[in-house]
């Protein structure tokens, strides 16, 4: 239970110029990273990649094979001919559907170094068949909707219209017939189900959005003394997030799981709209120095959560926040307590008009902070 009580509230209602932010006298840091190496690696078996006898199978697919022309014989505008026309570009093989020499769609199979669309992308399930979403909008308006198959763990059959051929309240409803036909049309040794495994990603590291040194957070022992809490948590990760764990569970609810990386524990949920980044080191740079570089942060401010002092900041666009406590009590000591929070967009989107957090959202995360101090870092 928190046993002091932290005035907050008050300050982040007033407009922040009239807030009382602390004139800043420290150099800024050479970097803002967190803290040095953890000595930690994921440890968690990782999942196995397609065979190479199932990857020959995809490059004998005929793609033009895959495209139905059933679905646009459904949505055809008029009664010109189509046609399919393989394709090869910058070494991948396409297949395109032209009417008039004008291109419609093309498939594509696709090799990529890592599993970043997939992360972007909203699952979507064709007929028992695993496939991703990525939806492009402009001003609110939909401008391009594109469909990936997954075959590997780096392999997918991407489905996509071209420019100007997805647009409008529809346009994901089109190119999703055209995925789903080509997902029946595939050998069933070569797709997933809804649910299967197709990245190296470990359960709640396939929401992670950057870095892919990461296992879902096992429960740890907290040590009660906090210097030695300190030790622990830059030994091991999954030390952060037991310390972080319940606080975050109360204020954010349970969708966001715990993962472990080097120097941080994250929470993350499966849609993406947020991202929790939390940490604390004895050995980092010291807490008041954050947040120094006016060309990438804004609104510095000095507070008290419970009885560390702290500073508080956000990005010049608004969709980071971040608290940096000292564990000491002494903002110029190396050392830190930290919690972020960061705005994305909506899993399965790509807008132009980017997320930003509101005020709300800083006074939950001052709420963990005021947690997790009273808990585990007070009496130093």
């Amino acid at each position: 239970m928190i046993t002091r009580k932290v005035a907050l509230v008050a300050a982040l209602v007033l407009p922040l110029a009239l807030s009382g932010c602390a004139t800043e006298t420290a150099p800024g840091p050479a970097s803002e990273s967190a803290s040095p190496s953890a000595e930690w690696a994921p440890r968690q078996p990782r999942p196995a990649d397609r065979d190479r006898a199932a990857l020959a199978e995809v490059d004998k697919l005929d793609l033009c094979a895959l495209i139905d022309l059933g679905v646009y014989a459904k949505r055809k505008a008029n009664d010109t001919p189509v046609n399919l026309v393989p394709w090869t570009r910058d070494d991948r093989r396409e297949c395109r559907l032209t009417r008039d020499d004008a291109p419609l769609l093309t498939v594509t199979d696709e090799e990529s170094t890592g599993d970043t669309e997939r992360r972007f992308s909203t699952v979507v399930d064709l007929g028992g068949v695993k496939g991703y979403q990525l939806e492009s909008r402009r001003g609110g308006e939909t401008v391009d909707c594109v469909y990936r198959i997954p075959v590997s763990f780096r392999r997918a059959i991407r489905i996509d219209p071209y420019v100007g051929r997805a647009e409008g309240p529809h346009a994901c409803e089109m190119v999703k017939d055209f995925a789903a036909g080509a997902a029946a049309k595939l050998p069933r040794n070569l797709v997933y189900p809804p649910d299967g495994q197709d990245t190296g990603a470990l359960g709640a590291c396939a929401d992670l959005l950057g870095g892919e040194i990461c296992d879902p957070a096992v429960p740890v022992p907290v040590p009660e003394d906090h210097r030695e809490l300190l030790v622990a948590g830059e030994h091991n990760p999954n030390v952060l997030c037991a310390t972080f764990a319940a606080a975050v569970t109360q204020v954010y609810g349970a969708g966001f799981r715990p993962v472990a990386t080097p120097n941080a524990c994250y929470f993350v949920e499966s849609q993406h709209r947020l991202q929790i980044e939390a940490g604390f080191t004895a050995r980092g740079d010291n807490a008041g120095i954050f947040g120094s570089d006016t060309t990438l942060w804004k609104d510095k401010k000095k507070i008290t959560v419970v009885d560390k002092p702290a500073v508080m900041y956000q990005t010049l666009g608004e969709d980071e926040f971040d608290i940096y406590a000292s564990p000491t009590g002494d903002l110029d000591e190396r050392g830190h307590v930290r919690f972020r929070l960061s705005a994305k967009d909506e899993r399965g989107i790509h807008s132009d008009a980017h997320p930003k957090l509101s005020k709300e959202d800083w006074v939950r995360a001052l709420r963990v902070m005021e947690s997790v101090i009273d808990r585990h870092f007070l009496g130093w």
